[in-house]
């Protein structure tokens, strides 16, 4: 076991209620596409890279993380 990569898409449906001086139903598509990374330095010791893209008719939504790990 040294390395993995994967990767995922997700899609949907959003839906939600804003409570306020009038309510308003907010409802649009979301698709948002990831990449998984992960890299043993030794048996028990490496890292994991996450990057994501969510795009949805609001916003453009860039991300990432990088994790250090070591397992016992």
């Amino acid at each position: 076991r040294k390395r993995y990569i994967g990767a995922a898409v997700e899609f949907g449906d959003v839906s939600y209620l804003l409570i306020g001086p009038s309510e308003v139903l907010v409802d649009y598509n979301s698709t948002t596409y990831k990449l998984y990374f992960s890299h043993y330095q030794t048996p028990s010791v490496g890292f994991h890279l996450r990057l994501d893209y969510e795009r949805n008719s609001f916003y453009d939504l860039v991300g990432g993380s990088i994790t250090l790990f070591k397992e016992w």
